[in-house]
């Protein structure tokens, strides 16, 4: 059966039941990938061969996912052997393999200049990689534990949560130095640029809160308390609306940023470690790590619509072109979900209302 015609048939255009919802998870589910708040270990690729989404073989562990759609390339950041996968992802395979530095945790692209970035959470460096020669270009040493990163394309700059650190540091790309540290900012470790490049939005897990700063001078603007060990972030720029996942609460917190406060709560499922946008197609989707899942939320009714299942511990996601893609540390695999088939997940039941 095509998968698109195995969801419709699932879900018959109506919201899904938490029963439907979770014997469709039993079904698909490659396994639970609970790991008792450990990282996760790498086990074999095994793919249920039911499952709706396209699987792709990476490098061992794959803690960070970034794409480049103009190129249908995505690479994905190794913890497991210390390096980085070129995926052609129109052929469905890993093209290239290359050595990172010790610990890759996340990896963002300039698309402008096709130059990538890894942060090395063992080695406290930011390895930059020719993506279209695949050569290392520099290291540049950067703060304890560096976790998340995100590229100002327009002024050329990187930034780098340094979750050991306390402290953001910021890279000049044309020299591929860094050029300035901002610090007071207890564990960060989800990072969101706003379009225009002027505010960065740092999420603290010492401090269950969520930083909005001056990208230029490192000054601290505004501090909204969310729910409890925040991680990654998504700017929905349209609406306004910034979203973290809170990976002890196993929560979603919306946050109106010209009210400065958090005005909905989600419900996921656990362990949620990163979200993406697809702000054409208003939605969402979460990463839940322990449960091999990703939730799928309407972002106009800022609920849960669907729950699609994963191989073991999904650990970073990324959209575009209204396809999905899920990096799963605990099997090896980057999942595709393609548009088609989220095209046919249900509505939110307010948004089939509004529409009659």
């Amino acid at each position: 059966m095509h998968s698109a015609s195995f969801l419709h048939g699932l879900f018959n255009g109506q919201r899904a039941t938490a029963v439907t919802l979770t014997l469709y998870l039993i079904l698909l589910a490659a396994c639970s990938g609970d790991d008792g708040g450990q990282p996760p270990t790498a086990f074999p690729a095994t793919p249920s061969p039911t499952s709706p989404a396209e699987h792709i073989s990476t490098g061992a562990k794959p803690w960070g996912v970034a794409l480049d759609p103009g190129r249908a390339f995505a690479y994905t950041a190794n913890e497991g052997e210390n390096t980085v996968s070129f995926l052609d992802l129109k052929a469905g395979v890993a093209v290239q393999t290359l050595p990172a530095g010790d610990g890759p945790s996340s990896i963002a692209i300039n698309t402008q200049t096709r130059l990538i970035y890894v942060t090395n959470f063992v080695a406290a460096t930011v390895s930059v990689i020719d993506a279209t020669d695949g050569g290392t270009v520099a290291t540049v040493p950067v703060g304890e534990r560096p976790w998340a990163s995100v590229v100002d394309e327009v002024r050329n700059r990187i930034y780098i949560a340094n979750a050991g650190g306390n402290s953001i540091s910021v890279i000049e790309g044309g020299d591929n130095a860094t050029v300035d540290t901002f610090s007071g900012i207890g564990e960060p470790w989800g990072l969101e640029l706003s379009p225009d490049g002027g505010r960065l939005y740092v999420s603290s897990v010492a401090e269950s809160a969520v930083f909005v700063v001056d990208a230029l001078s490192g000054e601290v603007e505004d501090t909204i308390s969310v729910g409890q060990r925040p991680r990654g972030l998504a700017l929905d720029a349209d609406s306004g609306m910034l979203y973290t996942v809170n990976v002890e609460d196993s929560t979603v917190s919306v946050i109106d940023l010209d009210a400065g406060e958090v005005v909905d709560t989600i419900d996921v499922e656990r362990a949620p470690y990163a979200i993406a946008l697809d702000t054409e197609g208003r939605r969402g989707y979460v990463a839940n790590s322990f449960s091999a899942s990703v939730s799928v939320i309407d972002l106009q009714a800022n609920e849960v619509i669907a729950t699609l299942p994963t191989a073991a511990n999904p650990w970073d996601v990324a959209t575009a072109g209204g396809a999905l893609y899920v990096a799963c540390s605990g099997s090896s695999q980057l999942l595709v979900f393609s548009a088609e088939l989220l095209a046919g997940l249900p509505q939110a039941a307010s948004d089939n209302v509004e529409s009659q």
